[in-house]
């Protein structure tokens, strides 16, 4: 079996009829039980039936939940897990993020700025809208460093930015998840959501325009996350884990009482409390034997396959390299003004000087 990474984290618009005001522009930045390592990827799978037997929103004894990984660093370049989402359930595929706790989907309400997905826009029905007063939106804004409260009372506006410039904008919904638990049984939460109708691309989209996924889940350990939804749901325990494989995907699990096969390299993550990012600790990095930063702390982020320096670190490693091509282009430079001084008849005279000298 190929070898396996794993990490547990304990852890105004037009007229439309889902009645969606667009919001003012912001100032600040835009923001197992059973292993189903086998399953082929739902890009290539000709069904993507819902799962059946789904009840209503019930409050079931803590269990977990199990979703199938599917991408890779390259040549995808991300990881993904199947959803059903709505009433009825409709598949989307979302961007697994551990960097954040925003979850979101390409939203027909209707889209300004949407990329070509896999699957049709989600629509929301207008009672699926969040109210400003909820709880739940004051914890997006917190997560998403949005100021100014909402601008209008019947809806909680969100705004998301990414490192690579990608961002998302939109209104918070509440809409059915259907899940299956280890304990056989399937369950809807509800949980809260972006529907978002704005969507800029990064610099790691796709040249075409198109997009691989419907948005992302955000499993970050902030309140709005989609881990601390399901824990209040009473559907599982505040414990997700997040497994790769270098030749098939992995699977990503909610909850507690999944045993891994032994196989598993477990890395335990501290929680960055004021980002609610996780963290492997902290690391020095260096430039051949230069210091460049002492006990630096390292965030795991499954949504980028990019490794990222904060701008310091950045400039100083960039001052490094320069300074050590610099160095080697003098040295090179004065056995080249040295060579046109000297007259040689043949390569082997060249070969023996030097190793004369």
């Amino acid at each position: 079996m190929a070898a396996i990474i794993a990490a547990v984290l304990l852890a105004g618009f037009p007229s439309c009829s889902t009645g969606i005001t667009p919001s003012t522009p912001s100032t600040s930045p835009r923001k197992p039980r059973f292993w189903p390592w086998w399953e082929p990827s739902p890009l290539n799978s000709p069904s993507t039936a819902a799962p059946s037997s789904i009840p209503g929103e019930d409050r079931p004894s803590p269990s977990s939940i199990i979703l199938p990984v599917y991408g890779n660093v390259y040549p995808h370049g991300f990881y993904y897990v199947l959803i059903y989402i709505g009433e009825p359930p409709r598949p989307y595929f979302l961007d697994v993020d551990s960097g954040s706790d925003v979850t979101w989907l390409q939203c027909d309400a209707p889209c300004v700025r949407c990329s070509q997905g896999p699957h049709p826009l989600y629509r929301p029905a207008k009672n699926r809208l969040v109210p400003c007063e909820d709880p739940l939106c004051a914890a997006f804004h917190e997560s998403t460093n949005h100021e100014g409260g909402c601008d209008v009372p019947h809806q909680c506006d969100y705004e998301i930015e990414y490192q690579d410039h990608g961002s998302s904008v939109g209104v918070l919904v509440a809409d059915a998840f259907a899940l299956h638990l280890t304990n056989s049984s399937d369950v809807n939460p509800i949980l809260t959501f972006g529907c978002g109708y704005d969507q800029q691309a990064g610099l790691s989209a796709e040249p075409n325009g198109r997009s691989a996924t419907d948005g992302v889940i955000g499993i970050g350990s902030g309140k709005a996350g989609i881990l601390s939804q399901l824990r209040d749901r009473g559907v599982c325990l505040s414990v997700v884990g997040h497994c790769l494989s270098r030749q098939r995907a992995g699977f990503l699990f909610f909850g507690e009482d999944v045993v891994p096969p032994r196989s598993v390299n477990w890395a335990p993550m501290a929680r960055v409390t004021a980002q609610k990012y996780y963290s492997p600790g902290v690391a020095s990095i260096y430039a051949g034997k230069q210091l460049l930063g002492a006990n630096r702390p390292v965030v795991l982020d499954s949504g980028s396959s990019y490794t990222y320096f904060s701008d310091l670190i950045y400039q100083s490693l960039l001052s490094a390299v320069s300074f050590s091509l610099y160095e080697k282009v003098i040295k090179y430079l004065k056995i080249l003004i040295m060579c046109s001084f000297l007259q040689f008849q043949a390569l082997i005279h060249i070969i023996i000087y030097f190793k004369k000298n």
